[in-house]
């Protein structure tokens, strides 16, 4: 079997080159000649990236996955959550610093709430999903991140400590439930033989949404500091949330597994 090294190629460089546009785009200008060709050759790339995996004999992606449901909507879904989850992760540790300055050392414990619930969420997250079903899963997973970041979005200096404890551990929770009944469900979707492929597409398309929510919102935080500092981290925070609805929407489309 050959390496699709045309479909590698075209999809990293792809990425590389939307993910550099989106990151630079408030510093360099939106309009910028760089910012222009950027961004325009990267989507370029995505596109001749679909060609190729469609006249490949072997490609990376197999085209009909775009076509199966329990494949195309989970991957979209927790790629979207990824982009509100991490986008949120960069940034308030930022925010609790410089918009309302809490110590350092406050600021550790309270962000240790995230990771903590996640790691107990996602080994009970089976059980849920036994009991109520993949989609169901995806959907709650989905949506509590974006009640987490609604949380987050209206902190103020004045906000007790327990309010943002509570936003992060909603984030922690939310996609520590939905990750794996979306990676469950696209497992049962593929073939053994393609099992492999497909768990390496699920974690590159999260690792996408994750860098491409920590790009769009920082730079939209950026492009609206003359709001206030807090007002931007807010701004950047319902962008994040309204990419979760979206999420929501994408895992409510998923057929859960038979039991």
């Amino acid at each position: 079997m050959r390496f699709d090294a045309l479909g590698a190629m075209t999809l990293g460089a792809g990425a590389a080159l939307v993910l550099l546009g989106v990151n630079r785009g408030s510093t360099w200008g939106w309009l910028s000649p760089g910012i222009i060709v950027s961004l325009g050759l990267g989507v370029a790339l995505l596109t001749m990236f679909v060609v190729v995996e469609r006249r490949v004999a072997n490609p990376m992606v197999p085209p009909r996955w775009f076509r199966t449901r329990n494949v195309a909507f989970p991957v979209l879904s927790i790629s979207l959550s990824n982009f509100g989850y991490m986008g949120g992760f960069i940034l308030v540790p930022q925010m609790l610093d410089k918009g309302i300055g809490l110590s350092l050392e406050t600021i550790g414990w309270l962000i240790i709430a995230r990771p903590l619930t996640f790691a107990i969420a996602a080994p009970l997250a089976a059980r849920v999903t036994m009991r109520t079903g993949e989609r169901f899963a995806g959907m709650f997973g989905a949506m509590t991140v974006f009640t987490s970041l609604i949380v987050l979005s209206t902190v103020r200096e004045s906000s007790p400590l327990w309010v943002i404890a509570v936003g992060l551990a909603f984030a922690g929770l939310g996609l520590g439930v939905a990750s794996p009944a979306m990676a469950a469900l696209l497992a049962n979707a593929v073939d053994d033989s393609e099992m492999g492929t497909a768990s390496a597409m699920h974690q590159l398309m999260a690792q996408i949404g994750a860098l491409l929510g920590a790009a769009v919102m920082i730079s939209v935080h950026e492009a609206t500091l003359e709001q206030g500092v807090l007002p931007s981290y807010s701004n950047a925070l319902v962008v994040g949330a309204a990419l979760c609805v979206v999420a929501g929407l994408l895992a409510g489309e998923v057929r859960s597994t038979k039991r």
